[in-house]
């Protein structure tokens, strides 16, 4: 079914049945595990959430990858986040974690190094506000893996549900992702790496004492002079004019050392 969110909505009960279809051997040979896993280096002791797991195709191979990490296994399904735990049970993965979400919130309970959304692009609504929300449940230099269908891939969803990658890049530069990498493996699918976008500052502004370009600047300045020798010569405190010129070098380098200047990322 679709929807105004631009999603397509799909149920996916009764797990055991799915996995016959999502754990098929016969899936491996164009979905490459193992040179996805590889390409995205995952660490012994990473972080990661697999969201749309659904029986656990990935979320297994990722716990195994990382013995002394967590793999949060991320389902909309309850059926799904049922069979997961069992499976975990089963296959002795005390790191996968089974998490029921909402659609529109990853319900993580911690940042994660890497979120993985394999096949599960299309299936999210309002995407740009979905992954501005998950983007702060990246580390800092946590990074967001998409892979989902080409155009002309045999596989579900139906071509209009179908994602270009460039929209798919464009929508999330919107939620404050920048890619990174774009490895070109997988014969049916695209494969797309963010890190989360710098934030921007704007430079600090420099102020002029005086500008030589406006006439009341220059009437202010003329004023200024005026006043000082009307001070001096009516016998106000005798400073000195290197001791007027060391009071403003000391004042303009002060400013410059304040903490808004020179602050960079």
């Amino acid at each position: 079914m679709d929807g105004d969110d631009g999603a397509f909505h799909h149920r996916f009960e009764g797990a055991e049945t799915w996995a016959k279809e999502f754990d098929a051997a016969e899936r491996d040979a164009w979905q490459k595990p193992h040179e996805v896993l590889e390409a995205l280096k995952i660490g012994k002791s990473a972080t990661v959430a697999d969201i749309g797991a659904g029986t656990g195709y990935f979320a297994t191979r990722i716990a195994r990858l990382a013995p002394q990490g967590r793999v949060y296994a991320v389902d909309v399904e309850p059926d799904m986040t049922r069979y997961l735990g069992e499976r975990a049970t089963r296959e002795g993965l005390s790191n996968l974690i089974p998490v029921l979400a909402q659609g529109d919130n990853a319900a993580l309970p911690e940042s994660v190094d890497l979120a993985l959304l394999v096949d599960t692009f299309h299936h999210i609504g309002h995407r740009t506000a979905y992954f501005t929300r998950l983007k702060s449940l990246l580390k800092d230099d946590g990074r967001l893996a998409i892979i989902d269908f080409k155009a002309d891939s045999p596989d579900e969803p139906p071509p209009q549900y179908r994602i270009p990658p460039e929209q798919a890049v464009k929508e999330l530069a919107a939620a404050g992702f920048t890619l990174v990498e774009q490895p070109s493996f997988l014969p049916r699918q695209y494969m797309l790496v963010f890190r989360k976008s710098a934030p921007s500052f704007a430079p600090p502004q420099q102020r002029s004492i005086a500008s030589p370009n406006t006439a009341s600047s220059g009437a202010t300045a003329e004023k200024s002079v005026t006043q000082d020798r009307n001070f001096m010569s009516s016998g106000g405190p005798k400073t000195s004019a290197k001791g007027r010129c060391d009071a403003m070098t000391n004042r303009t380098h002060s400013r410059s050392l304040s903490p808004s200047a020179g602050w960079s990322r």
